[in-house]
């Protein structure tokens, strides 16, 4: 009888540990679908690919030990330091780089009194001041790194503004010269600067006016009364800014109609960033609206979508790398996404909903596609195209990473095997220049083969010429001995 329960609670201790390792397996899956996009066969497809970050946990306001009431915007300062601004609760957060509140902003000036009202964004200088977009103030409040206060920016004035204008500052951002760059609610020309002292400088980054070709065909119709009652065609109007390291400025639009959601912008305002957003705008069934962008220590950026909970990355060049994350109510997944920052190895996303902060970790499969990239722009090629031939292994459906490849096999002038790992890229590059792809590749391989056995043509050449020759030469001695032996 002994005998037979031990046996049977092997065998229980046996399935429980075959099982574990499963379970485990399915607790690891993410709470959504990670993407890639391929144009491959022709036609525009989306292909299940490796997570590239996992949620490894959320902070709450519990956690934290304050209140938030409706947050609507997460920033990290130069040292790491994490700070929250609750527009609900009329207060900002700081926190330590390991989510530990350190102090909350809600009352300043000479006697205390003075508050914030629903501030939207805010920006934190290098000394440690914070510049906080006090929407319902209408104002800019400057802090000192204590919270004690700096100064305050009433709205500012200028002819260009229309009767009644409301300046109301959503987001902000201030360079290294003191240059403080604003988005201001249902102002759509553009992103409005001001000078160190606050008064305005002008707008840069206007995005082309969106219409409707029908409606602008009618209105060529119409009588002026009627064409005053249009709804004015008006330009896009930005949704948030961010600084990257170099200094330029990401200003994202959130309106679904825009071709390029993302905008680089130098210090004139022009747009710098190559990026080509074809594949990402024709996922059908999505309909993308992006209300923040961030961007990591390679260049990499990334784009939270609030529609879909998803958070798209691009590189520096405007590729493609992953696109993940979901609405729902799960670990991972969100219910009103209002700001993405990027922090080393992780991802940290707010929901102005669930009123917390979800922090993501990056996959090996995430860290490999980064350092494949940085070991290219280091001129490393050898390096890179084994890190991304690690890529493929992960995913083999990842077009990109056979195009890298075929790039780097290019720098070592392998240029055969670069052809057929940019066919399976589907990366022609420039058919005009053939400064990049496999229209590069062929060409140089052609070059190659040229150079490697134009000796031997030549000499073939030079030698079926002299064999000719001879041949020439002997038929006409025949043909005189011929002629002499027939004439004697």
């Amino acid at each position: 009888m002994r005998r037979g329960i031990a046996w049977r609670a092997a065998l229980v201790c046996t399935a429980c540990s075959l099982l574990l390792p499963l379970t485990l397996t399915a607790a690891a899956e993410p709470p959504y679908d990670s993407l890639n996009y391929s144009e491959s066969t022709g036609e525009f497809r989306m292909t299940q690919a490796p997570a590239p970050y996992l949620p490894e946990r959320t902070v709450s306001a519990a956690d934290l030990g304050c209140t938030l009431v409706e947050p609507s915007d997460l920033v990290k300062g130069p040292d790491g330091r994490l700070y929250i601004v609750d527009a609900g609760g009329n207060a900002v957060h700081r926190l330590t780089a390991d989510f530990q509140l350190e102090a909350t902003f809600s009352a300043f000036g000479p006697d205390g009194t003075d508050t914030f009202k629903e501030p939207r964004g805010m920006f934190v200088t290098a000394d440690g001041r914070m510049y906080v977009a006090d929407a319902g103030n209408r104002r800019l409040v400057v802090l000192h790194e204590d919270g004690t206060l700096d100064r305050l920016i009433e709205a500012p004035e200028s002819e260009l503004f229309p009767e009644g204008y409301v300046f109301s500052p959503q987001k902000i951002v201030v360079d290294t010269a003191g240059r403080i760059y604003l988005v201001v609610k249902d102002d759509s020309n553009g992103v409005m600067e001001l000078d160190e002292q606050g008064d305005f400088v002008g707008y840069i980054g206007s995005s082309p006016v969106q219409f409707d070709p029908v409606q602008l065909l009618w209105k060529q119709l119409m009588t002026e009364e009627q064409r005053e009652k249009m709804v004015l065609f008006l330009p896009i109007e930005y949704a948030n800014l961010h600084l990257d390291e170099d200094g330029f400025l990401f200003a994202v639009s959130q309106s679904v109609s825009e071709k390029k959601p993302v905008k680089r912008l130098n210090g004139s305002g022009k747009d710098i960033l190559n990026a080509d957003f074809t594949l990402q705008m024709n996922s059908s069934g999505y309909n993308d609206q992006y209300v923040d962008v961030t961007t990591d220590a390679v260049g990499n950026y990334t784009l939270l979508d609030k529609n879909n909970g998803r958070l798209i990355t691009y590189n520096s060049d405007g590729q493609h790398l992953y696109t993940f994350g979901a609405l729902g109510n799960r670990v991972g997944t969100f219910r009103a996404p209002a700001a993405v920052v990027s922090a080393e190895d992780k991802l940290l996303v707010l929901d102005s909903v669930m009123a917390n902060i979800t922090v993501f970790s990056m996959t090996e499969y995430a860290r490999l596609i980064r350092e494949g990239g940085l070991l290219y722009n280091q001129g490393k090629y050898a390096e890179s195209r084994e890190t991304w031939e690690q890529v493929i292994r992960l995913n083999s459906n990842f077009e990109f990473a056979y195009t890298q490849i075929g790039r780097a096999l290019c720098w070592e002038e392998r240029y055969e095997e670069a052809m057929a790992y940019f066919k399976k890229g589907n990366y022609r590059g420039s058919e005009v220049f053939e400064s990049d792809g496999y229209n590069k590749a062929f060409t140089e391989y052609r070059s190659q083969l040229l150079t490697r056995y134009m000796p031997v043509i030549l000499t073939a050449v030079i030698v079926l010429a002299a064999v000719c020759a001879v041949i020439g030469i002997v038929r006409r001695v025949r043909r005189n001995v011929r002629s002499f032996f027939e004439q004697h």
